[in-house]
């Protein structure tokens, strides 16, 4: 059967439910992954990320999921530094990542760690991805969050291309989650499917082949729904 039922924009019907084995659902999972990071309209596209502030108290915001790798287990996704999840996840990188298709009925839930990237090859390579108007994002002379008295009074404005660049570029990090828990949750009409993967050893490196890197979880079990 394959990945058949994440193939269509459309709630798995219950016959094909049925016949799910773990390794066919966590293959849909990495195929649902995957279509967050590379297709714009996608409901997968825009996961909320959950962190711990200082005095242990959940923090969730809605994000764009840059990039996924299979392979290392990896999710990206872009932050101004200065930002409370930035400065959250640098005191504690326990974070999770839950994403929802409405389309396909279909809930991940990601937990893992999370490291922050700011002057380094990781930072510069996504940094040179972004257009102009995306750059502009990073612009905030305030902390982002900080009271203004007008939306536009904390931007940068009246300087050269050149110096807003650099500005710009200096408030920008990647956060790299790599996730070691996966619980996937499937609704159907009559029946329902959700099951739990587990990882216990290290992801590929970035200098291992992303084709041989580790792809299979270490346990799978299914849950009840």
């Amino acid at each position: 059967m394959g990945i058949s039922p994440w193939e269509e924009a459309r709630p798995p019907g219950d016959d094909a439910l049925g016949r799910l084995t773990l390794d066919e659902l966590w293959r849909g999972a990495r195929l649902l992954l995957a279509e967050g990071a590379t297709t714009p309209g996608s409901p997968l596209r825009k996961p909320v990320l959950s962190t711990v502030d200082a005095g242990g108290a959940p923090r969730a915001r809605t994000v764009i999921l840059r990039h996924f790798d299979p392979a290392r287990r990896r999710l990206e996704t872009y932050t101004d530094a200065r930002t409370a999840k930035a400065v959250e996840l640098d005191a504690n990188p326990m974070a999770a990542f839950t994403f929802y298709d409405s389309r396909r009925e279909t809930q991940l839930r990601l937990s893992g760690r999370v490291t922050l990237h700011t002057d380094d090859e990781c930072a510069e390579r996504a940094w040179n991805t972004l257009g102009p108007r995306n750059m502009a994002d990073y612009l905030a002379r305030a902390v982002p969050g900080t009271p203004s008295p007008s939306p536009q009074a904390a931007m940068a404005d009246g300087e050269g291309d050149e110096a807003r660049r650099a500005a710009a570029r200096a408030n920008f990090a990647v956060l790299v989650f790599t996730y070691d828990r996966l619980d996937m949750l499937v609704l159907g009409r009559a029946i329902h499917r959700r099951a739990l993967f587990g990882w216990k050893t290290s992801p590929a490196s970035a200098s291992d082949d992303a084709t041989s890197g580790l792809t299979a979880p270490d346990d799978a079990v299914w849950l009840v729904p």
